[in-house]
């Protein structure tokens, strides 16, 4: 079975200095989002969903949150994978994405963008009524009837657990 773990980034820092000179693609996280990182892979960890690699946008504020997951990790195998592709990718390309993972992999961490990697949850689980995905939401996906990612597709996800850092540091 494979399991699917989808991440929206960290919030971004919009007070960087020249904050109107610095393209969408460069902003970097704020202080939340860097300690939301922390929060949530803490989570991942301890629901037993440290992931075998992890793919991110190659955005700068995608590519920090998913070095700030993984260093929170004891994982010295996880391959980090970030590409440019990712970026404000829509289902079809973020699918694509999944499906040509290599086999050999059982978790995996996705780390995009709104509106797609939302609009991939809702299209991997068509019973999911999750109506927003803010930053550093998480998503855990399983696929109970796909050995192979290559045949992830439509309705064949079921999602097991919807976490977003304020509601796990309120538990806390």
């Amino acid at each position: 079975m494979k399991t699917l773990i989808i991440a929206r980034h960290g919030k971004s820092d919009w007070n960087v200095a020249n904050a109107h000179d610095t393209a969408d693609f460069d902003r970097p996280l704020n202080e939340r989002g860097r300690g939301d990182a922390t929060t949530v892979a803490r989570e991942l960890a301890a629901q037993g969903l440290i992931p075998e690699k992890v793919i991110a946008s190659s955005a700068k504020r995608t590519t920090e949150t998913a070095e700030r997951l993984i260093s929170c990790w004891d994982a010295d195998a996880l391959a980090l994978e970030l590409t440019e592709d990712l970026y404000l990718a829509g289902y079809t390309t973020l699918l694509r994405s999944i499906q040509g993972l290599d086999e050999s992999l059982n978790t995996v961490l996705l780390c995009g963008h709104n509106p797609g990697v939302h609009e991939l949850l809702i299209q991997l689980d068509h019973r999911c009524h999750i109506e927003e995905f803010p930053t550093l939401a998480v998503a855990v996906l399983t696929f109970p009837e796909v050995e192979f990612w290559g045949n992830v597709d439509q309705r064949k996800g079921k999602v097991q657990s919807f976490f977003v850092p304020r509601e796990l540091a309120q538990s806390a």
